[in-house]
Parts: structure tokens; sequence; C-alpha cells
């Protein structure tokens, strides 16, 4: 049995479903027979089998039925080998269609789907830190080369932002730390998120939904828009967000169809619209093919006269931790519990960013503090002055005070 799916299996195409007969050979043999670890059958063919399978369902999009059946049975095997990450992983993927089999082989369908579900769910719960992600599967992304302290990433974001890097600071609340740094040209930043330095806490939501949701947040009542680069594998595509709303979405991937001219041009439309291009014949002619993904974003940014992507952009997290003016934008607290990450770990401390103060804010404020002063003397020193109104004045002046002098010690020092 083992024999006639292995060569099955080794004559089929990757995407084919017959690469998945060996794990079905292994469900019968493991589950049905209830084989022992000493028995017949060499474990390494198990596990050969599972990794087939896990191979070839990589080439279908989570919840894709047409192989739902193999995620069952790997989802039931990863489970049965403890390997439990990998295992919840694939009861994600598999979402609504649980199917009979391999399911009924140990009672019944619905109930054991179910407990096996629940259970995976414990095992992983089990080993993940509090406040932490639960642990991830191997990621099958390129790896990072030798040396390299950053790890390499399924799915990359970076955005380009039309502004200098002051004005996008001084237009970021508070939200989830940001490494902004400039572009080449000087008149672009860029911007990605900032992953802590402790694996465990980087939370479990895709940088790229959260980089589109924080461009949102500080490109509202700004003229300048957004422009948020993905790649994940050998799919390229962009998110236009200008004026805090999504304009524009597209990606090129090379084994979907050609989008329609319709939908095209309508995505054209609004690039040009917020980057001020007349003609957008071009932008189309871009947009409609799908082939050379990378080349094509490239001629994108190009073509907004935006400056070249940084090299190691698509390949792992965090490219722009080498540039020399990188800085990290995030809350006081969050900012002195990175350092203290990157300290324990014999890293370089993270050089933080503190938004510059324009200088109309220092103007106002010295002028207010003068006033408050001046207020506060006279007050204390007449004798027909209520005390009340130079107490006031007094912690007016203060409190002015207490403002100049954080933000000079908070100043940016480059």
């Amino acid at each position: 049995m083992f024999a006639f799916a292995e060569r099955a299996a080794d004559e089929a195409l990757p995407p084919s479903k017959l690469r998945s007969l060996p794990l079905q050979a292994a469900v019968e043999y493991v589950i049905v027979a209830s084989a022992v670890a000493d028995g017949p059958i060499d474990p390494a063919r198990i596990d050969a089998a599972i990794q087939r399978a896990l191979d070839m369902v990589a080439h279908y999009e989570a919840g894709d039925p047409e192989v739902a059946d193999v995620r069952n049975h790997l989802a039931l095997m990863l489970a049965n080998s403890g390997r439990w990450a990998e295992s919840l992983e694939q009861f994600r993927a598999i979402g609504v269609h649980a199917t009979r089999f391999p399911w009924a082989y140990v009672g019944d369908p619905r109930q054991e789907f179910l407990e096996y579900r629940t259970g995976v769910r414990m095992q992983v719960a089990g080993t993940t830190p509090l406040f932490g992600r639960p642990p991830q599967p191997a990621s099958p992304a390129v790896p990072a080369p030798a040396g390299e302290p950053y790890p390499a990433a399924e799915h990359c974001s970076l955005a380009v932002v039309s502004a200098t890097l002051d004005t996008v600071a001084e237009a970021s609340p508070t939200g989830p730390p940001l490494r902004m740094a400039t572009a080449a040209n000087g008149w672009h930043t860029l911007v990605e998120m900032a992953l802590h330095p402790d694996p465990a806490r980087r939370g479990s939501l895709h940088t790229r939904d959260r980089l589109v949701t924080a461009a949102g947040t500080f490109t509202t009542r700004e003229r300048w828009p957004a422009l948020i680069l993905h790649r994940s594998g050998d799919r390229h595509g962009f998110t236009l967000v200008h004026q805090g709303k999504r304009r524009a979405e597209h990606q090129w991937d090379p084994a979907a169809p050609v989008p329609g001219l319709d939908e095209v041009t309508a995505t054209a439309q609004a690039v040009a619209t917020a980057y001020d291009i007349a003609d957008i014949r071009p932008l189309i002619a871009l947009l409609r093919g799908s082939d050379d993904a990378a080349r094509r974003q490239a001629d994108l940014v190009a073509a907004l006269r935006m400056p070249p992507l940084p090299a190691a952009f698509g390949t792992r997290a965090e490219v722009l931790t080498e540039l020399p003016d990188a800085r990290i934008l995030a809350r006081p607290g969050a900012m002195a519990d990175w350092e203290k990450a990157t300290a324990a770990d014999g890293q370089a401390p993270h050089r933080a960013y503190t938004v510059r103060k324009p200088w109309h804010w220092w103007t106002l404020r010295l002028l207010f503090l003068l006033l408050c002063t001046t207020m506060a003397v006279w007050g204390w020193m007449s004798d027909d002055v209520m005390f009340l109104r130079p107490l006031l004045a007094t912690l007016s002046a203060l409190y002015v005070g207490a403002q100049l002098t954080g933000a000079w010690r908070r100043r940016p020092r480059r």
C-alpha cells in the first residue's frame, strides 16, 4: 500500500491531490490498524507522507473545499504526532469544511472533529505565554542570510508616505509602535510595523492589516497619501490610503486571472487622483498584467515619483532597521519596555523618535509662561488682590514650565 501510494505521489505534479495518497496510507496504517511505533513501517515514511501533504495543500487557499478532505486527514495525523501548532493551523484552514473521514475511523465524525479541535486548541494554549502568541508552524519563507539577525517573513508590508518624517510623526497619535525612516530623496517617509524584540510578545495580528490601519489614522485630515506595498511569496500588491480611507487596492498574482479593464481603470484613476497624475494610461498598463509582479510593483513606485524600495524588502521583516535615521515612534512606557528587552538580549538599543515641536508651539508657551509669571509676582506683591488669582497664575506658570521642560528633554537629537 505504501509503495503504491509513494510511487503515484512521485509521478504527480505538486498541486495534484495524488500527492496526498501516502497520507491516506498513513492514516489507514496508524489510525485504522492501530500500528505501534516499532511496526513494519519506518516512522520516517509516516513523517514523509505528512510532509508531502503539507507541501501539496500549500498550493491552495485556506478554506478551499477542494482539499478539505486532505486537510482533515492532516489535522488528525499532526495531532496524533504531537505537532499541535501545525494541527491547529490545518483546523483553521478547514473552517466549515469538516469531512466524514478520517473522523469516522475513531467514532462519531462530528463529535470527534469537535473534540479533536478543542483538544488541539487547549494544547496550543497551554504552551503559549501570557500576553504572547501561539507557537507558529515552520514557515516556508525564504531564510535569512547568514549572520542576519532579523527573521524571514512570509508577509511583508512597507508604507511609502508622501511627507517628511517629522510631518508623519506629528500626525501619528499614540498607537502600535511604528518604525520610520527618511527615504533616499528626503521628501518621502518609509513606515513599517516595529515588532517587539521578544518573539513571544509580537502579537497575533498580521502586520499588513495593522500597517494599513495605522496609515488610515495618520493620514486623516492630511492632504498627503500613503501607499502600503505588500509582498507575499510571488504575490505583490498595494493599498492606497488617503485622508484616512482606503482608496484603492490591487494585487499582482501570477496564478490569478487578469483583472477586468473597468476594475483596473477605477484603481488607476484613484491612484492618479491621489498623486496628481494626468495620464492614467501607464498606470493601467502596469495594473493589467500579472507577469513579473516584482518588476510591476517597482515600476509603479517609479511612476509615482517615489524613491526605490530597500533591497531587503520582501525577504525579511523590519527592513528599515539598517537605515541610519530609522526611529521607533511609540508610547514612552512601551519604548522603555523595548529598551529593557533589547538590553536583556545584549542587542543595541532601539533608537526612539520624539515628535519635534513646531516653532509656534514654543513661542506661544514661552509668552504664556512670561505672562503667568508676571501676573503671579504682581499678585503676591499686591495687598489688594485676593490670593486665589496669584495662586491660579502660579499654577499655570508651573504647568506650562513643566511642558516646556519635558519637551526640551525629549527633543529629537540626530
